[in-house]
């Protein structure tokens, strides 16, 4: 489910008030697809059941008025009511938790946003070119996961820095304009275990795909030796 119930909306942005009209909303993507804001609230409300689990052993681990910011994350939204008759989303609680999926969520939307206007004004002067690279290693268990992902950001280092020296790498380097780079770490339910990975978008040098473009089997190489892995990763 993708809808959400309005609690208010603004008409005009301060003139007039209507509140709990009971009305469903469907929020969809400029492409058509529904957001899911009700799997992101229910995400939500098993973060805090889990924090709950976690203060009869520690209740230090989070404030019990922290968990309920948490809780109440999202609970009321107020929308402004555009010219066209459009909603556009003005004002909400979110709470800001730095582990909410809701937030977690909301600030992935508006960073892709922010990332989607600046390459496309990079590529409308046609000074650069953009690849996305998603960099992995195999799972691991949960007091593995600080240290694989340090190893994993210092390995990083070899590939874009230029004070750092790596055969494998060199020749990337040459083309390599900027890059904006993000980690993601998912849990496997079955094996207890977690699986860090980097996504990474690489800004570069036009002839990139002319003179150093670098096929898959070149990254897996790469990676695997500023890793120091012994199995392709």
């Amino acid at each position: 489910m993708s809808e959400f119930i309005i609690s208010k909306i603004i008409e005009n942005s301060n003139l007039e008030i209507i509140k709990d009209t009971g009305e469903v909303l469907v929020d969809k993507s400029a492409t058509g697809r529904e957001r899911p804001w009700s799997e992101r609230k229910m995400e939500n409300l098993q973060l805090v059941n889990l924090f709950e689990m976690a203060r009869r052993i520690d209740p230090y681990i989070v404030s019990k008025s922290r968990l309920e910011q948490v809780r109440d994350c999202a609970s009321w939204l107020k929308f402004a009511v555009l010219s066209d008759k459009k909603r556009k989303l003005a004002k909400a609680n979110f709470c800001r938790f730095r582990l909410c999926p809701m937030c977690a969520w909301r600030k992935s939307l508006k960073l892709f946003s922010q990332v989607s206007k600046i390459t496309d004004a990079i590529l409308r002067d046609k000074k650069a070119r953009f690849i996305f690279v998603t960099l992995t290693v195999r799972n691991v268990k949960g007091e593995e996961l600080r240290e694989t992902i340090k190893r994993m950001n210092e390995a990083f280092k070899w590939i874009v820095q230029k004070s750092k020296t790596s055969a494998v790498s060199k020749k990337l380097k040459d083309y390599i304009l900027g890059y904006m780079k993000a980690v993601e770490v998912t849990y496997n339910h079955k094996t207890d275990t977690f699986h860090p990975h980097f996504h990474i978008i690489l800004e570069l040098k036009p002839t990139y795909f002319k003179d150093g473009y670098l096929t898959q089997k070149q990254w897996h190489d790469m990676w695997r030796e500023v890793m120091h892995l012994d199995y392709d990763p």
